[in-house]
């Protein structure tokens, strides 16, 4: 995978002539994307392109190359394909488009080219992939010319889609540093790519679109090992009988039932989200915040009704309140009217107002939640307004004062409503140990993230998969269900306990003194199917 993601030396086969508005010229974006290594690109009606030198052939170019890179149409791949081989490139990404997410012969095809590249040792992305780009290397092998972030989240993005490198921005914050759409995953599957990331120093947390997966049994065995290093977050699409079928026509993937992959997410300890906004705030927390060690939180909020919301959203998303600190009420309500209370969600909005400390407040009131051995996190919904009149409500400096005191060891999740929430946010959200959400919910189903990374970690490892099988009885049946094309009653339940798999104990039986007979054997209750 390195000469995938840091190659020295790509040659890019199928380089359009034109430059510019229109032309999708992966060399193009290459350059401007700042690759300091060595480019062939091959076009045989060129002579130059970009100001380099191009080949009208792999055989012709000097030198091996790390990577090809191949964007022809896909009758011309196997040909182009087998001048890789032969020139000894190893890796190769395939761009086009028209094999298993297209019709059966662009499936043999790519059944083809997979074979006859482990019959040579070498390693395929794709078909129908943008590839990969990596904002450390300045390396991108698509024809998008997408956003590069100066100072990238360290998050590598798995997927079978281009949408996640093109729109990088809109699912991680400051943008991935580093992506690869295996597209058709041919030859190359997350799998791989996990393995290869599980030591690398540059990501710290992994996300992942998936259609479906090929190795299950390896998935899980690798997933498992790489969560106790870092984050995985998986987004599997397809949960639907109408997405599966979506899935299959775009990139050939058979997608499965959907609660087995819950349950083999389950076991490598991964983080399952259901949806891009689950995505993004799973990210958004897993970069920003610091290990949450249980599920107690403190919400701190200017409005009661907030509050009630960020007590519903605990409940949705698996967090409880936590005490309030027996300390806290003598230091913030001395003075005020009795009918002021205290109680988590910490409404400090009248304490502020009535004793015209609102700033000391804040600051006493997340000094002690983040003090208090009860509380793991905490959530704050706020108001920032442009208007210089509310300056004594922006807590930014000592959001940051307290943070730097705790060493920022327990994540605060913001929500901002008002006239000024973009430059909140941005702010904010530059404090170590902080993040800033568009809604009360998604704070805490951010927090509700970081807390089940932390729970998978602590969790037994995953058992071994291997299992006793009884050959015999298996292959009997499995030959009679091929013959017959089902298999039902005893002989499925057979089946079952074949591969070890427990089952209710029943009967058959064809007559009333026969069924009261088995239910009085079996041991009520029983269920009786007719």
């Amino acid at each position: 995978m390195e000469k995938f993601f840091n190659p020295k030396s790509v040659a890019l086969v199928g380089v359009p002539r034109k430059t510019g508005v229109g032309a999708y010229n992966n060399l193009e974006i290459l350059l401007k994307y700042g690759y300091k290594g060595q480019i062939f690109p091959i076009n045989p009606r060129a002579e130059q392109i970009c100001g380099l030198r191009c080949y009208s052939s792999v055989l012709e170019i000097p030198e091996s190359a790390d990577l090809a890179v191949i964007a022809v149409g896909r009758d011309r791949v196997p040909a182009v394909f087998d001048q890789c081989c032969q020139k000894g490139i190893k890796r190769v990404v395939i761009i086009s488009q028209g094999f298993a997410d297209g019709d059966e012969q662009g499936k043999q095809l790519q059944e083809d080219l997979a074979a006859r590249a482990k019959s040579e040792g070498v390693r395929i992305i794709g078909p129908n992939t943008l590839g990969v780009y990596n904002v450390y290397q300045g390396f991108n092998t698509g024809f998008v010319d997408h956003y590069k972030p100066q100072r990238p989240d360290p998050v590598c993005m798995i997927a079978q889609t281009g949408v996640y490198q093109a729109g990088a921005k809109v699912f991680s914050e400051n943008g991935f540093a580093k992506a690869i759409d295996i597209g058709n995953a041919c030859d190359v599957d997350v799998v791989d790519v996990l393995e290869y990331l599980e030591n690398d120093p540059e990501t710290k947390v992994i996300a992942v679109h998936m259609e479906g997966i090929k190795r299950g049994k390896e998935f899980v065995r690798i997933a498992r090992r790489v969560t106790m290093k870092k984050p995985i977050v998986i987004l599997k699409t397809g949960r639907s009988a109408e997405g599966a079928r979506a899935a299959l026509s775009h990139t050939g993937s058979l997608v499965g039932d959907d609660e087995v992959f819950d349950a083999a997410f389950e076991k490598a300890g991964v983080i399952r989200v259901r949806s891009n906004s689950e995505l993004q705030d799973a990210i958004k927390a897993l970069v920003h915040f610091p290990p949450m060690n249980g599920r107690k939180i403190a919400v701190i909020t200017a409005t009661g009704a907030l509050g009630i919301i960020s007590t519903d959203a605990c409940k949705d998303f698996g967090l409880e309140l936590g005490p309030v600190p027996p300390y806290l009420p003598s230091k913030i309500l001395k003075g005020l009217p009795e009918w002021v209370n205290l109680s988590n969600p910490i409404d400090i909005w009248p304490i502020g107002m009535i004793s015209g400390k609102m700033p000391q407040v804040f600051e006493t009131v997340l000094t002690d939640v983040l003090d208090s051995k009860d509380i793991d996190a905490v959530a704050v919904v706020w108001v920032s307004f442009k208007s210089p009149l509310h300056s004594d409500i922006d807590f930014r400096e000592i959001t940051a004062s307290v943070q730097r005191i705790h060493k920022a060891g327990k994540p605060i999740a913001f929500w901002f409503y008002g006239d000024n929430v973009e430059k909140a946010n941005k702010e904010y959200g530059s404090i170590a140990g902080v993040a800033c959400f568009p809604t009360i919910e998604r704070a805490i189903r951010g927090l509700s993230f970081i807390y089940r990374y932390h729970r998978k970690r602590e969790e037994p490892k995953a058992d071994s998969f291997d299992v006793k099988v009884d050959r015999l009885s298996r292959d009997k049946l499995v030959k009679k269900g091929n013959r017959e094309k089902i298999l039902v009653g005893e002989e499925a339940f057979a089946l079952l306990n074949a591969y070890g798999i427990p089952t209710a104990p029943g009967k058959v039986v064809h007559k009333v003194s026969e069924a009261l007979e088995a239910a009085s054997s079996l041991g009520y209750p029983v269920v009786c199917k007719v």
